[in-house]
């Protein structure tokens, strides 16, 4: 299960609820600011009245999130994350 509350064009909250599920994608190469990373792709794919939508994640070994894909509005799309420099 998964719950968006966002204000809408009445300035009322307004929740979505979804139903998700979530696949192992398997090992993905991928490049961030000119540097590769090895990690495992896992895809959220959520279905509810609302709409579908779909997350993906790119997880580092150790389970450091390095991109993700999430949703930031339904209608208005995704927001692309990615971590540029790690702590030391």
């Amino acid at each position: 299960k998964r719950s968006y509350v966002y204000l809408d064009g009445g300035d009322q909250l307004v929740r979505a609820s979804f139903d998700c599920s979530v696949t192992f994608a398997g090992a993905e190469t991928i490049t961030v600011v000119a540097q590769q990373h090895s990690t495992t792709r896992v895809v959220e794919q959520c279905t509810g009245k609302q709409g579908n939508f779909t997350n993906e994640y790119w997880f580092e070994n150790g389970g450091k999130l390095r991109k993700s894909k999430e949703l930031l509005v339904l209608g208005w799309g995704h927001l692309d994350l990615a971590r540029v420099i790690d702590g030391g």
